[in-house]
């Protein structure tokens, strides 16, 4: 008998009995009936860190007149973020697959891009403490720029997501042979 944490402080019991497959396992926890977004808050602070990470840098870089830093390291982010959103979908099709919920592809993509919320509350939050516009077509240029950015940025990560999650299940169903 093991326990795997899982969402929200619950615990997923897991019963291996010997010559059983990995890929048999019952998790009690991950059910098909489960809300759609079941572990996508693991992902999107995992997502979050790598944000953080990245929305300070930049604009120090081009404030202290050293540009020739700011190309490398966007480029360091951007190749930890395609790895954490590949894995993470892989993962969290992985549990729904295990749960025979095969209904994953909307689901993956919406929730791959999940992290675009993130960087509209840093936004939002950059807006109130760091900017001092009070005037209302300055609020809505930002805005608007700011709302494009989060729909390129969610559609980004949705479509690295997906596709790692959809050559994820085409390698695995590959791999099941049947006599």
């Amino acid at each position: 008998m093991g326990w795997l944490p899982a969402q929200g402080g619950h615990f997923c019991s897991v019963c291996v009995t010997p010559g059983q497959s990995l890929t048999s396992l019952n998790l009690d926890c991950f059910t098909a009936e489960g809300h759609p977004f079941t572990g996508c808050h693991a992902e999107l602070c995992i997502k979050h860190a790598a944000l953080c990470l990245a929305c300070g840098e930049p604009p120090q870089a081009i404030w202290e007149n050293q540009f020739y830093y700011l190309f490398g390291f966007l480029f360091l982010v951007f190749i930890i973020l395609v790895v954490s959103c590949s894995q993470i979908s892989i993962v969290m099709v992985y549990f729904q697959l295990c749960a025979e919920d095969y209904r994953w592809w909307w689901r993956n993509f919406l929730v791959s891009g999940g992290s675009a919320f993130y960087v509209l509350v840093y936004a939002i939050f950059y807006f109130v403490n760091k900017l001092d516009i009070v005037e209302f077509i300055p609020s809505l240029l930002y805005f608007g720029y700011t709302a494009l950015m989060v729909l390129s940025f969610w559609l980004l990560t949705g479509t690295i997501g997906f596709y790692a999650a959809y050559m994820f299940v085409r390698k695995i169903y590959a791999a099941v042979k049947i006599d």
